[in-house]
């Protein structure tokens, strides 16, 4: 039973929950009949992290009365668990609840001092709010269209091609008799802190990760369907045998498939460029290695720079890697400078590290919908500083 509850927890928490199973998952909570498992896996989460304790009670409930005296609640009125079930009948208290599942189930992997002071310093800064969806789109005349704030229905007509938003994603009509023969490109761009949707005009849909671009034919020719990208995306190509796929990369590689779903990560500051297939086939080709042909759940990794070197991976972690795409964090082996770079692009901050990058491994999920302030304070039970000042975040030793 208290793994069951462990992973709806997690499933609520990342997001994965169906509404109808949200809402279910909601009522066990605030009807207390999942207070034995709660209790439970809490106190299971805080031997886990590093807490030596034969009697966990006392442990559960200072990180109850922190968390609820840091949401300004009257702690007086709390029954913990194990005592007036009761007291599960507010979902304020639901929420408290929720932000101590995600603090314990957020832990470095790296034994550390139990006797140290986590802190972090915040200041009168205002929260920070998690990403959204928004893009900018560049028309081959050198026009842009900002996207976030639009409703559905038609955005412009280029050459007699209709240009649409539909349910948060813009989509291409056909071209009409009246198009012209000239083959016009656009680009859609996410800055950092946005991300959005895209079905191409051969009914290619396009899921783009924050500070991430893509530069495509507003039609397709005749031979080949070509893109260019930057950034991460996550592809699910449209099957045409007569007119392969190509993701055009900056450094002269590319990908080439013909219907397949595969998540690309290609942003210049991760080092290496991963291709992961999640189903049919994808060939990397690099000017200066070997092609490699992708199974499903492979990976390529492609080293930058002067040595280009494709290696494969048979057993990626999925799930981690397409976690993005389906609103959640999954930090799981996750290195400290790894977990700041997706912050960094996802709440539109700057990381500096005055002392160097502290040599930690985290594991952990959650949703992206948490404010950069809420994800801090979780990070804090980690035994990780830092110091947030407007858009600037200081990792402190």
């Amino acid at each position: 039973m208290e793994n069951d509850f462990r992973k709806n927890m997690e499933r609520f928490l990342t997001g994965s929950m169906s509404e109808e199973e949200r809402k279910l998952f909601l009522h066990q909570l605030s009807s207390g009949s999942a207070g034995e498992e709660l209790d439970a896996a809490i106190g299971s989460a805080l031997q886990q992290n590093q807490y030596a304790v034969e009697d966990t009670s006392d442990v559960k409930e200072l990180v109850y009365r922190k968390i609820l005296k840091g949401m300004g609640e009257d702690e007086s009125v709390i029954t913990l668990p194990g005592k007036k079930r009761n007291s599960f009948v507010r979902y304020w208290w639901v929420a408290a609840l929720l932000i101590i599942a995600a603090g314990v189930w957020m832990y470095p992997l790296l034994t550390r001092s139990r006797n140290s002071d986590p802190v972090v310093q915040q200041g009168t800064t205002p929260a920070i709010m998690p990403g959204t969806n928004g893009a900018v789109l560049t028309l081959a005349d050198g026009s842009t269209i900002l996207l976030d704030s639009l409703s559905d229905g038609i955005v412009t007509t280029q050459d007699g091609i209709s240009i649409r938003l539909q349910d948060h994603q813009l989509m291409y009509g056909q071209a009409g008799d009246g198009a012209g023969g000239k083959i016009l490109f656009n680009t859609m761009s996410t800055p950092r802190g946005k991300q959005f949707k895209l079905v191409l005009p051969d009914g290619t849909r396009v899921w783009m990760n924050a500070a991430s671009s893509i530069r495509y034919p507003a039609r397709f020719g005749d031979k080949t369907r070509d893109v260019e990208i930057t950034g991460e995306l996550f592809f699910e190509v449209a099957k045409d045998r007569s007119k392969p796929f190509r993701v055009l990369l900056d450094d002269g590689s590319r990908l080439e498939v013909l219907g397949t779903s595969f998540n690309i990560n290609a942003y210049e500051d991760e080092g290496n460029i991963n291709t992961t297939l999640i189903d049919g086939s994808v060939r990397v080709e690099s000017s200066s290695a070997n092609a490699v042909l992708l199974k499903p759940l492979q990976q390529a990794e492609l080293m930058r720079g002067n040595k280009k070197d494709i290696r494969l991976l048979d057993d990626p972690d999925i799930e981690k890697i397409t976690a993005w795409k389906n609103g959640a964090f999954d930090f799981s082996n996750t290195s400290l400078g790894e977990m700041m770079r997706q912050l960094s692009r996802w709440y539109n901050i700057t990381v500096e590290y005055p002392q160097g990058i502290p040599a930690l491994e985290f594991e952990g999920k959650m949703s992206r919908n948490i404010t950069l302030n809420g994800l801090l304070k979780i990070l804090d039970q980690s035994g990780v500083h830092f110091r947030l000042e407007d858009t600037k975040l200081i990792v402190l030793p």
